[in-house]
């Protein structure tokens, strides 16, 4: 493990990574002793035995937390591998050349917040809204009008459609009306929404007249989708393209720099081949979870404006969608889909963060006023207890419960009803993050941005109970996941059929033998 590669100084979320990678790779009576909070206490710990296995991890989960309220650590100061990272830790020589930190106390450690999942979910939503704004305000100056945008997913994925191109995080919108039209009808319809995210329509309303389409389908769903207000003007445009599959690839945040400037020109097409990355999403879990930011390869103009698109297709193809078209979508002639430069995967970058955990309520006694001013206790609560003079809190939301069956190698994805909030996935009792996902499946399976788990092409072994969380812990979804191999099937179905016939042929000869043996016997 190497350092970051940037200039001058090294940001707290990098040194965060660092330290998370140095956890997950060490071995941990050495992480043990290397992360504790003081020197005194680091050399009692660096022999680990002496520890119980829950003492060790209240040390782990300090020394990240001090490690991380550093600010900013000079670029030639940072070590360079992980034994020169241990040396440095266990010497304090970070903390005694660099920082005014004295002995730390548990009231310091307190004060030192990470994010809390409030601030994490506003940035995420307001960083996504005004790329949102800088993105179509762009394309609003060249055509004096909103265009239309041409959505690309894979078969069986979920597609969100937002009706306000950019919409407001922080206000409501008024009514709104959804139509749509089949690529062979003539008419836009209304949409037919559903009941709940099962309905065999596929179509779900959600908050802020958000159009969900759960489970694309290329024969039902693939069209035109128009949004207008309560007078019938459009206020937004999609092209939906479903495909058979999409290509994704994971990549470490510090290639990140790298892959945005992997820009190509079609020399011979005069268009410009680049990556789209989107914002970080918020982090997903509490205390240790991940972040995620997605990358789109689409076809663009050329920056040499003086010379056209010389593929005709195309050129009418930019024009229509100036904020870009997939370089996957069908609607990009096959020779040039097809070229090496342009069938580029889906890049999906993602690193380890850590949030505060939503904390119980602690111990408090209820009092009460006497007469004489003194007070006494009338109730005593534990920790985790309301009063029953409080307001109640919030149900949980329902679980969702799925069973799926599906053949070995088909595709699936799990949808996770969980509205706007981040959610996490485990598969029985395991934490599914994914550089897990990435070294598991390679690329096989994967997150949406959405949250949602997609299985591009299942094995047996996916086979179990998968489960949604909300970011706090809260279940959300629980989906027992059946992979069916054709070919087991067929070898039951035909030792039953085989077993059958040798039974029927069993009592059709004992029948007979005692048909004929309780005949009566001729005499002559």
């Amino acid at each position: 493990m190497t350092a970051p590669k940037t200039e001058g100084h090294i940001s707290l979320n990098d040194l965060q990574q660092l330290v998370i990678g140095f956890l997950l790779e060490s071995r941990f009576d050495r992480t043990v002793g290397c992360f504790a909070q003081r020197k005194t206490l680091a050399a009692e710990t660096f022999n680990a035995s002496d520890k119980s296995g829950m003492e060790m991890v209240t040390l782990v989960n300090s020394g990240i937390r001090y490690i991380m309220s550093l600010k900013n650590i000079p670029m030639e100061q940072f070590p360079k591998n992980c034994e020169e990272l241990v040396s440095m830790l266990c010497e304090h020589r970070i903390l005694e050349e660099y920082y005014e930190f004295s002995l730390v106390t548990d009231r310091s450690f307190e004060a030192v917040n990470l994010h809390s999942i409030q601030v994490e979910r506003e940035i995420s939503v307001f960083n996504h809204y005004h790329e949102c704004i800088d993105e179509h305000s762009k394309s609003t100056k060249r055509l004096s009008t909103v265009a239309p945008r041409l959505v690309t997913v894979r078969e069986r994925s979920v597609v969100r459609l937002d009706c306000t191109p950019c919409p407001n995080p922080r206000s409501t919108n008024p009514r709104r009306f959804w139509f749509y039209r089949l690529w062979m009808q003539e008419d836009l319809i209304d949409v037919p929404l559903a009941s709940s995210s099962f309905d065999e329509s596929g179509f779900l309303l959600i908050e802020n007249f958000i159009l969900l389409i759960t489970e694309a389908d290329k024969e039902k769903h693939n069209g035109e989708y128009v949004c207008t207000d309560i007078y019938g003007h459009p206020l937004s445009t999609y092209y939906l393209d479903i495909i058979p599959a999409v290509s994704v690839e994971m990549t470490s945040s510090v290639e990140i720099v790298e892959v945005e400037a992997q820009e190509y020109t079609l020399e011979d097409e005069n268009v410009l081949i680049t990556y789209q990355w989107g914002s970080w999403t918020a982090c997903n879990r509490c205390f240790l979870g991940e972040r995620r930011r997605y990358a789109y390869c689409v076809l663009k103009p050329s920056t040499n404006a003086s010379a056209p698109v010389r593929n005709r297709r195309v050129a009418n193809l930019l024009r229509l969608f100036p904020e870009g078209v997939p370089c996957y979508s069908s609607w990009v002639p096959p020779e040039m889909r097809l070229r090496p430069e342009v069938a580029r995967p889906i890049k999906i970058a993602s690193h380890f963060c850590m949030i505060d955990c939503p904390t119980e309520p602690p111990e408090r006694n209820i009092t009460e006023g006497n007469i004489d001013g003194s007070e006494k206790v009338v109730e005593r609560l534990k920790r985790g207890f309301i009063s029953r003079d409080d307001e109640l809190p919030p149900r949980p939301p329902r679980v969702f419960r799925q069973v799926h069956h599906v053949e070995d190698g088909g595709a699936i994805t799990l949808y996770c009803p969980h509205g706007n909030e981040e959610v996490y996935w485990q598969k029985e009792d395991t934490y599914l993050p994914t550089p897990v996902l990435g070294k598991y499946a390679n690329g096989r399976i994967y997150y949406t941005r959405e949250g949602h788990m997609v299985f591009a092409s299942t094995l047996g072994s996916d086979s179990g109970f998968y489960s949604c969380w909300r970011f706090d812990n809260v279940l959300l979804l629980s989906a027992r996941l059946h992979v069916e191999d054709p070919r087991t099937d067929m070898a039951i179905r035909a030792a039953i059929i085989s077993g059958g016939g040798v039974v029927f042929l069993t009592f059709t000869c004992i029948i007979a033998c005692s048909y004929i043996r309780a005949r009566p016997m001729k005499t002559n």
